[in-house]
């Protein structure tokens, strides 16, 4: 049965017939070129290496900087690592963890006043 004779008759194979796309080479979807940023950070990834990114005030941020560079420097990086362990402890696993290694929820004052401050009429 020919194209004509299929596309006459009409139904689901004239559909197909007429919207049928030939495969272009030139038009074929094309995997997106990785960023350069992605490729930074993969090899980075690859060196043990990972970002973080914290916010802190401005007068903390050069000692954050500085904290960082020794870590990350062979010779420094032992001794400042067993300091910070040992002021700060071990990192938490998991979020359970942190509920009870992190602040004491005790001290926190919880409680608010449900007083909007302004007078509703209904």
């Amino acid at each position: 049965m020919g194209v004509k004779q299929r596309v006459a008759g009409g139904g689901v194979d004239a559909f197909r017939v007429c919207f049928r796309k030939a495969w272009n080479p030139r038009m074929a979807v094309k995997p997106k070129p990785e960023s350069p940023v992605t490729a930074h950070r993969r090899r980075q990834a690859a060196r043990g290496l990972r970002r973080v990114e914290v916010q802190v005030r401005n007068e903390d941020a050069e000692l954050l900087k500085r904290i960082a560079a020794a870590l990350n420097d062979a010779q420094e990086a032992p001794a400042a690592r067993a300091y910070l362990l040992e002021r700060f402890g071990p990192p938490p696993k998991d979020f359970k963890q942190f509920l009870t290694w992190g602040p004491s929820f005790e001290e926190l004052d919880l409680e608010r006043s449900r007083d909007t401050g302004r007078e509703i009429d209904w």
